[in-house]
């Protein structure tokens, strides 16, 4: 959060950070009411109602599992298993 605080204040914006649930957060987005969730991930229905652009910010897929399964360290791991994809 330091880090967009840094950037906001170097614009000269005002950051407020609000806690709610996500599907309230969806509908503040898709509203107007809220401009900026750092957190969201691009798809093409997100589209339609927010403008994503490259941060320059490192990221990478992560996948959960049950602590009960094997450990997952390649893709080939993942061969026979089905994948849910959000």
């Amino acid at each position: 959060m330091e880090l967009y605080s840094e950037v906001a204040k170097r614009i000269n914006c005002s950051l407020q950070v609000v806690r709610k649930p996500k599907n309230r957060i969806l509908r503040g987005l898709q509203s107007g009411e809220i401009d900026f969730y750092p957190g969201f991930v691009f798809n093409e229905e997100r589209t339609k109602y927010v403008f994503f652009i490259r941060n320059g910010l490192p990221s990478k897929p992560v996948g959960l599992s049950r602590i009960e399964l094997p450990e997952v360290n390649s893709y080939y791991d993942l061969k026979g298993k089905t994948l849910q994809l959000s």
